[in-house]
């Protein structure tokens, strides 16, 4: 009974610099998060007087908030939330800004304070996203268990082959901890908060606790998984207990108090009856490309990242990195994948049965590429999918986006905003295109396989977690083995950060037609025909491409003329300075267009 008790706490939570109970009721099956006010009937929230709070700010006109930055872009494109159908049934004006304090307006106490408990909880509901990234361990550097550890290690590297073991996998000796509790801790204060509750609990818990029992000693002995499903483990840790079995309630009750502790805080999302001490060993997310000459590890992002951070870092250095969380309020995460994660096939043949598929033959190839044939997505479904087949069929270059327009099946990420190619096409209603110029061999053609050649080239190997996208920059080759059943969502774009590349890409393209029809050189109009071989090879000819380069142009002026943030085709808006380096590429990449040799004076 006290077990059942304990997992009904509260979740408490920092918003707005304070810390909060959050309790959920089935009104619009939404969480809740409000303050209890003068206005309010009841108190659905209570601060929590263990930690330190400072006053709200509120007048019956207004109500300013300061929140973590990321916030404000997740609340402005969250699924559930309608600022505008919020703002007309609360009578109130919401400003969301880039940054500093997102503010509410009003004429009446009572409906900003209806507003604000809505985005508390909307806040409450982002918040719960984040991933854990500290921790409070009890470090295991004595030099036995780093010897031992060592030992552990030999042992298995040199012993029987195991499928995927290497020994970047293992922990690093000087890291051994056994961890207590994990925080996702996403701004100063939050860190300030929990550096001042781990003091105070040294000072008034666990001392006079040690000076009462005497130190106690841990034994780590065996290995072990959290996991019951032994086909998806990629953790595998130590196990720890107590020398001493009697004062093993002494042990649990230190670990179990540091976690409340944190916990009655609002600095740990999930409430645990009993911690479980654990040393990790191996973990297969330190898994590195060993052949790779400085030995480098694709950069893993979260979605707090600011999109400037984003842009200067990874998209202009054209840097590959993986980012976690982009799925989570996608309707295809929710629709198309079944309670096990599993591809929810009732459903996607239900809702895009009737669609013509391009299905690959894994097993035949032809020229470059595989056999195909087009069939409807249910016939896929039912007598191909799933089918113990010593030949494997797999569906893609599905344009289902072009099919259901209005379908939204998924958001295009904050950080892949800037998408000339795409906004070009949905204004000029034109299909997608795709580009692929890398790793070709000398008649221009792209491997079949890229394990055939890249073994003297510059690589990585990542292992794409679900909810992960994998930012592939220009110029780069990917190749992708599937390792269970996958949807994944493919993205293509152009923009200021890589236009040069795409003009370099049309130029090497129209060098290999005029090479292939050299002999035809002295024919007349053999500029002309080359363009139009240009066209049909690689989808966009010179004037396309200018036309291309002049529509972004004029959007981008206009923008500036209005003086105000332009919106773009998937909802996220375009400011001013972005504008400006959108002008300068073109202006950039027009001027090498110009000086070809194919345009005329």
């Amino acid at each position: 009974m006290k077990r059942a008790l304990a997992s009904c706490k509260p979740t408490k939570m920092w918003i707005d610099g304070k810390c909060f109970e959050i309790r959920r009721f089935q009104k619009k099956n939404k969480k809740v998060a409000t303050e209890s006010t003068k206005t309010d009937s009841c108190e659905k929230y209570q601060i929590n007087t263990n930690a330190e709070v400072s006053a709200v700010f509120i007048t019956p006109t207004f109500f300013s908030i300061l929140s973590f930055r990321p916030y404000y872009t997740k609340l402005s494109n969250f699924p559930h939330l309608d600022l505008k159908l919020l703002e007309d049934s609360t009578n109130t004006n919401i400003s969301i800004p880039v940054s500093g304090n997102l503010v509410i307006t009003g004429e009446s106490e009572e409906k900003i304070s209806e507003a604000r408990d809505e985005i508390h909880s909307i806040i409450g509901e982002i918040r719960d996203q984040y991933m854990a990234m500290q921790f409070v361990s009890i470090p295991t550097l004595s030099d036995e268990i780093i010897e031992n550890f060592a030992k552990f290690k030999k042992d298995i590297l040199n012993g029987d082959k195991i499928e995927g073991m290497e020994e970047s996998i293992f922990q690093s000796p000087q890291k051994l901890h056994l961890t207590i509790v994990v925080f996702a801790l996403l701004d100063d204060h939050e860190k300030s908060e929990a550096t001042k509750a781990l003091q105070d609990y040294k000072n008034t818990i666990l001392d006079p606790l040690i000076k009462k029992t005497g130190p106690l000693k841990i034994k780590i002995f065996g290995i072990d998984c959290m996991s019951e499903n032994l086909k998806k483990v990629d953790v595998l840790y130590a196990k720890a207990s107590i020398v001493d079995e009697n004062e093993e309630s002494n042990l649990q009750k230190i670990v179990n108090g540091l976690s409340d502790h944190f916990y009655e805080r609002g600095l740990v999302r999930k409430y645990q009856d009993n911690v479980k001490l654990h040393m990790t060993l191996i973990n297969t997310k330190y898994r590195k490309n060993m052949n790779s000459p400085k030995k480098k590890r694709v950069p893993v992002i979260n979605t707090e990242l600011s999109y400037n951070d984003f842009f200067k870092n990874y998209l202009q250095c054209n840097i590959p990195c993986i980012i976690k969380n982009v799925t989570l309020n996608w309707e295809a995460h929710s629709k198309w994948l079944t309670d096990k994660n599993k591809p929810n096939l009732n459903y996607l043949r239900n809702k895009y049965g009737t669609c013509d598929v391009t299905v690959y033959d894994c097993n035949e190839r032809y020229f470059n590429s595989q056999q195909t044939e087009i069939c409807k997505l249910e016939t896929y479904l039912d007598t191909i999918w799933g089918v113990d087949s010593p030949k494997l069929k797999y569906l893609k270059d599905w344009h289902l986006k072009n099919t259901y327009k209005e379908d939204n099946f998924y958001q295009v990420p904050i950080y892949f905003a800037s998408d000339w190619l795409n906004e070009f096409l949905v204004e000029n209603s034109e299909d997608d295109y795709r580009e692929e110029n890398v790793l070709r061999d000398a008649l221009n053609n792209l491997p079949y396989d890229i394990t055939q050649t890249y073994c003297d080239k510059k690589h990585f190997e990542v292992i794409q977690n679900p909810g992960e996208a994998i930012f592939v920059p220009s110029g780069w080759y990917h190749q992708v083995w599937n390792l269970e059943d996958t949807i994944s969502i493919n993205h293509n774009w152009v923009n200021g950060c890589n236009i040069d590349k795409m003009w370099d890409a049309i130029k090497n393209n129209l060098n290999h037609v005029k090479k292939e029809i050299e002999d035809c050189k002295d024919m007349e109009a053999f500029l002309s025909h080359c363009q139009v071989m240009l066209n049909a090879s690689f989808g966009m000819d010179f004037l396309k491409f200018y036309d291309f380069l002049e529509f972004i142009a004029l959007k981008r002026l206009s923008l500036l003329q209005k003086r105000s943030d332009g919106m773009l085709f998937h909802g996220h808006t375009l400011g001013a300075n972005h504008a400006l380096f959108d002008l300068q590429a073109v202006k950039s990449v027009l001027e090498k267009f110009h000086q070809h040799c194919d345009i005329p004076e």
